[in-house]
Order: structure tokens, then C-alpha cells, then sequence
């Protein structure tokens, strides 16, 4: 009975490991058949290589330079090490990981992709050519110059060779081409050898050793495009993409495509990557577009913290209206941007510069500013007021508005610029804001219709030609605080009846009050150490008697023309050439024996009848004297002529008596 049991547990066994090795076969069977080990490895590889993009990636995260967009070479080759290896010396080019064979294209903007699915015949070079004025409007060109057809390769190849109307095809002939042109016999390896020593170029492809050979040390700056004919070349499938800094994808709109060339409308502001693919050639560029946003007639940039905006310029719409003529385009307190309010404060440098058919009657309360050349060449602006929240006034704001007809500034204005009115022949100011502390040169210079009477007292110098040729200013003062007055600061201003200079004042500058025939001054201040040339030339109604101790030269032309001046004494060491031509109103003069010199035509035409010099030795310039009225010039400290220091004509053309060694009676 047990042997019995026995038999059948065996059977059993033997049964039962048939079954296990027919399950088995037929496991194998399946298996095969239905490639899962064959998945089971494609599966093993492609997580291989997806992790060998992700080691890519993290490196390639390390030599991203944040600030041009760019990812540096050399910094990524160093992260990778020995474990990987470049094909070429710069991006774009091949990564292959040695350990495992996997290979990846980088592109110098830090994407990457599968190398065996990219085609790498050319690179298109990328090139920003403007940000379109006053919008968010950007135009890209796709540069191909470099790019050779193969037709232009064989061309030049057949140039080389003296061959004509044959095409040498791009595969290895380039060791029957270098043969040829070396008069040498040498195999394709040793061709490649010599030609990759040559051009410092590890492994270059074939096309690349036709370049070498056609253009030699300049290859590199050749590509191969995969096109029969021009090289003019225009992709079929083209597509943008742009990005932010931080990598995020920014939409864009109103794309038009001219050839390689896209305008488009991009929606963020900033620094922004452009990413271009042409046929699957990839293109990296990147722009900088300002923070504005056309909104109506106008643009703006955004201060997003204070939810303020500034006019930055006319928008698209705002052109296109003034293309028809003058037209008004009234300028608004706010603007709605992001679905928000924002407050316009100010109007941004050079807006609507040489907007001559831009017509604006007021500006809105808010303004504070108005930037450099805001308003400069608007012929036909036309506002009769400023709003009282505005502060400055920027350089040539306003200038050559001439039909800008302001009555007043507001009392909130602290500075006027450089050429802010210059030209404003419509400007009708009768007196300035007391907050002014500086007026730029220029500033109201040609206004010929303000009629200024007084000026701001924290003024501290009058700039250069600040007023120049502002006829009908009628200043009677000037701030006690001055203490200079510029070249030309008042020239040509014929109505300024100052009656008296700050005593703080110690220069006049050239030409500073020259032509101003009303100025009719008594004295100087005493504290006045400069009078610069022709200062006060042609100040017929000038009426001084005498100069301050400080003055010790006169310069030329400075009193040129005052024929109202009355000086009976001068204590000086020069009378410089013109220093008082033409004044009329001289008539006695006793000039001391500081001085040492009189130049040329000094008293050319003055009203002097006598004039006494007590100098012990002088130098007197030709025509010194001519035409004066003088009758008698007396020097009562030399005995006789001198030998030296009278210039031969010192008196010429003036008939008055000399007399030596006497006084003035």
C-alpha cells in the first residue's frame, strides 16, 4: 500500500514538472512574441536618457548667465566634466554622454533636444532689428548672410579647381578636391587629419571640410545651407516663442511675417528671450522692451507700486490722427491698465517731441513734472496755463512752441531748465513762481513778449543767456541773493530799467546787459570785482558817475556806446581797447597813476575835452583817442614824450594839446 502511494506521489511529480516546463516554454513563447523584453530594454534605455538630459539640464541651469539670456560654453563644458563630450567649440553643438552614447543638441539659450532628430545644416542668427517707436511693437530679421547654397559651394569649388559646369557633390571627394589643389596624394583620413590640425576642429563633418577647403582660416564664419539655389533662404514653417527672465512664456499678438522677418505686439515688458523655429532650425534672440502700454491716443509707462503713469508718447492711434493736420488730443487724468486706475503725473523726455501738428489746450491737474524736450518743435501747442501740481520744468520742454501763450507759472514750479522756453514767442509771463531756485541758460531766451518785472528771490546767479532778447521785460530790481550775472544774461533786453544791483553782486559777465538801452543805473555795487567785456555796451541811458574800488581792468568794448556815462575819476591799472568808446557823456576825466595802460581806440569818440594822466610811465594803444573832443591831455608826472610805451599813432585824428610835466588846472 505504501509502495502503491509511492508510485502515484511520483507520477504525480513527474506530471507536475512536465506542466511547470510547458508553462515555462510557453511563458518564453509570450514573451517574445509579444517583445517584452524588448519593451522591457526600451524602457531601460529611455529612462537612461532621460536621466542623462536631466544631468544636461542641471548643468546647463549652472552656466545659464542670467543677464544675457546666454548659456556660457566653456562653464557648461567644465560642469559636465570628462563623462561628456562636445562636438564643437561653441553652442549650438552635440553633447554625447561616453557611458552611454545618449546625444543631445544645446542651443546657446539653454534649450535642448534629441541630436539624431534635429537637423543641424545651418543655425539661422537671430538679430533684433528695432522695438518699433513708442509701442510694444517689435520687429526680428532672420540674418543668413552667412549661409552658402551648395550651388554657390560648387561655384567657388569649380573656381579652385578650373573646372567648368560640373557639381561636386558634399560627400567625401573632399580628398580628391584637397588632392587637386595640393598636387598631392593623400587618403581622406589623412585629409581630415591635416584639415582638422590645420582649422584646431576635432571630427568636422564633411560639409565642414569643404568649407575649410573653399575658405580656409575663415570657414568658421561660413555655414551649408540645404538649399539648391539662392541663399536667400525662407523657411516654410516658422513659429515664435517668448519668454520672461524667469523662464515664464509670454503671448504675443498681430503677428506679420516679411519673408525671415516677424512684427509682432508683444504683452510683458522688460527683458525678453525670442525663440524662433525655421523648418526645425532653431533661433535664439532677445530684446529689452520699455514698460509702455498704448492706450488711446497715447503711451505710458507704469509705476505698478504707486499705480501712477507718465506719458511716455503717442500711440499707433495718436500718430495716425495727426497725419491729417492739427488736431486736439486732450490728454487724461487717468488711465485704466490691468482693469486698474492709474493717476497721469508727468509727461516723460522728448513725448512729443517735433509733434508739430499736435494741438494740446491744457494739461491735467496731477502733472508734476515735464520731462526733457517734452513739448520741443510743437508749433501748435497751444496751452494758456500749467497745472499747480507741476514742480519742474525739464530742458527744452517747451522749446520753439511759439504758439504757446502761458500767462503765469504755477506757484509750484522750483525749476525752469536749460532752453525750457527758448523761442516762446507767445509766452506772455509778467512774473514767476517765489519757489524758483534755479533758472537754467536759455531758459527764456528770444521770449520777446514776457514782461517780467521782478524775479524769484531764491535765485542766486542769473544763468547765461537766460533772457537774452526779451525785449519787453521791464525788471526794475533784482533779488538780493544774486551775486552773479552771466554772459549775455539780459543782453538785448531794451525795456530792463533796473535802478540798482544787488550789493551782494561781485561779477558781470560779457555782454551781460549789452543793448539794454533803458537800463539807466547810477552806481555799482561795492562789492563788484568783474566787468567782463562789452558788458555794458550800447547802455545809452547807463548814468554812472563812478566805478567801485574792486574794478582794476576794463575790459573791451565794456562801456562801449554809454554815451550817458558821467566818470570823473578811474583807479584802475588797464583800459583794455573800446573800454569807452563812444561815450559822449565823458567829459573831464583824471585817470590815477595805478594805470599802466590804455589800449587801442579806449577813448574813441569820447566827450572828453580834458584829461589829465598822473602815471609816471604808460602804455597808450593807436587811436587811443581818435575823434574824441578832447583840447587838452595833460601828464603832470612825465617831463617829456616818452621814447617807448606811446603806440606812433596814439593820438591820431585826436587834435587836443599836449602838455608834459603839468597838471589839469
Amino acid at each position: 500500500m505504501i509502495k502503491k502511494e509511492r508510485g502515484i506521489t511520483l507520477i504525480a511529480l513527474v506530471i507536475t514538472i512536465i506542466v511547470m516546463l510547458i508553462l515555462v516554454i510557453v511563458t518564453i513563447n509570450v514573451a517574445v512574441n509579444g517583445n517584452l523584453f524588448k519593451n522591457a530594454k526600451e524602457a531601460s534605455a529611455e529612462m537612461q536618457k532621460q536621466a542623462d538630459r536631466e544631468e544636461l539640464y542641471i548643468a546647463i541651469a549652472a552656466a545659464y548667465n542670467e543677464k544675457t539670456g546666454l548659456v556660457d560654453f566653456d562653464r557648461l563644458k567644465q560642469e559636465l566634466g570628462d563623462r561628456w563630450e562636445a562636438d564643437g567649440d561653441s553652442l549650438p553643438c552635440v553633447f554625447t554622454k561616453i557611458e552611454t552614447g545618449n546625444s543631445f543638441v544645446v542651443y546657446e539659450d539653454g534649450t535642448i533636444s534629441d541630436a539624431e532628430n534635429t537637423k543641424t545644416d545651418f543655425d539661422v542668427q537671430l538679430t533684433i532689428l528695432e522695438k518699433l517707436e513708442n509701442s510694444t511693437r517689435v520687429k526680428l530679421t532672420a540674418d543668413t548672410s552667412k549661409l552658402v547654397s551648395k550651388e554657390e559651394m560648387y561655384n567657388k569649388l569649380n573656381q579652385l579647381l578650373g573646372i567648368e559646369g560640373e557639381n561636386i557633390p558634399s560627400s567625401q571627394t573632399v580628398t580628391t578636391i584637397y588632392t587637386m589643389l595640393k598636387s598631392t596624394e593623400k587618403s581622406y583620413d589623412d585629409v581630415k587629419s591635416e584639415l582638422s590640425t590645420t582649422y584646431n576642429k576635432e571630427n568636422p563633418t564633411d560639409d565642414e571640410l569643404i568649407l575649410m577647403v573653399i575658405y580656409g582660416e575663415n570657414y568658421s564664419n561660413y555655414t551649408l545651407a540645404d538649399v539648391v539655389g539662392s541663399v536667400d533662404y525662407e523657411a516654410t514653417n516658422k513659429s515664435i516663442n517668448v519668454y520672461k527672465e524667469d523662464g515664464t512664456e509670454v503671448s504675443y499678438s498681430n503677428l506679420e511675417w516679411d519673408g525671415n522677418d516677424a512684427i509682432f505686439t508683444v504683452t510683458e515688458y522688460g527683458n525678453l528671450t525670442v525663440k524662433v523655429d525655421f523648418d526645425g532650425k532653431k533661433a535664439v534672440g532677445h530684446i529689452r522692451v520699455s514698460h509702455v502700454d498704448p492706450v488711446g491716443d497715447f503711451t505710458y509707462e507704469y509705476d505698478e507700486e504707486h499705480k501712477t503713469a507718465m506719458i511716455s508718447g503717442l500711440s499707433e492711434t495718436g500718430l495716425a490722427k495727426l497725419q491729417n493736420g492739427p488736431i486736439e488730443l486732450p490728454i487724461p487724468e487717468t488711465v485704466i491698465h490691468d482693469d486698474e486706475e492709474y493717476r497721469v503725473i508727468g509727461i516723460k523726455p522728448g513725448a512729443f517731441s517735433h509733434q508739430s501738428n499736435l494741438i494740446i489746450t491744457s494739461l491735467p491737474d496731477g502733472i508734476t513734472s515735464i520731462g526733457a524736450n517734452a513739448f520741443y518743435g510743437c508749433t501748435n501747442l497751444a496751452l494758456t496755463s500749467l497745472p499747480d501740481s507741476i514742480t519742474s520744468i525739464g530742458e527744452n520742454a517747451f522749446e520753439g512752441c511759439t504758439n504757446l501763450a502761458l500767462e503765469e507759472l504755477p506757484d509750484s514750479v522750483e525749476s525752469i531748465g536749460r532752453y525750457a522756453f527758448y523761442g516762446c514767442t507767445s509766452l506772455a509771463l509778467s512774473e514767476l513762481p517765489d519757489n524758483v531756485t534755479s533758472i537754467g541758460t536759455f531758459a527764456f531766451s528770444g521770449c520777446n513778449n514776457i514782461t517780467l518785472t521782478s524775479l524769484p528771490d531764491n535765485l542766486t546767479t542769473i544763468e547765461p543767456h537766460t533772457f537774452v532778447g526779451c525785449i519787453n521785460m521791464a525788471l526794475t530790481e533784482l533779488p538780493d541773493g544774486i551775486t552773479e550775472i552771466q554772459d549775455y544774461a539780459f543782453s538785448g533786453c531794451w525795456n530792463l530799467d533796473l535802478t540798482e544791483l544787488p550789493e551782494g553782486l561781485t561779477r558781470i559777465g560779457s555782454n551781460a546787459f549789452s543793448d539794454c538801452y533803458s537800463l539807466s543805473l547810477t552806481e555799482l555795487p561795492d562789492n563788484l570785482t568783474y566787468i567782463g567785456p562789452s558788458a555794458f555796451a550800447g547802455c545809452r541811458s547807463l548814468a554812472l558817475t563812478e566805478l567801485p574800488e574792486g574794478i582794476k581792468i576794463i575790459y573791451a568794448h565794456a562801456f562801449n556806446g554809454c554815451t550817458n556815462i558821467n566818470i570823473t575819476t578811474l583807479n584802475l591799472s588797464t583800459i583794455n581797447l573800446y573800454g569807452f568808446r563812444g561815450c559822449t557823456g565823458l567829459t573831464q576825466l583824471e585817470i590815477n597813476s595805478s594805470v599802466a595802460s590804455i589800449g587801442d581806440n579806449a577813448f574813441e569818440g569820447a566827450g572828453l575835452t580834458k584829461l589829465e594822466i598822473t602815471a609816471n610811465s604808460i602804455s597808450i594803444g593807436k587811436d587811443a583817442f581818435k575823434n574824441s573832443s578832447l583840447t587838452d591831455i595833460y601828464f603832470p608826472n612825465i617831463s617829456s614824450q616818452p621814447s617807448s610805451g606811446l603806440n606812433t599813432n596814439w593820438k591820431r585824428d585826436c587834435n587836443a594839446t599836449i602838455h608834459w610835466g603839468e597838471p589839469m588846472p
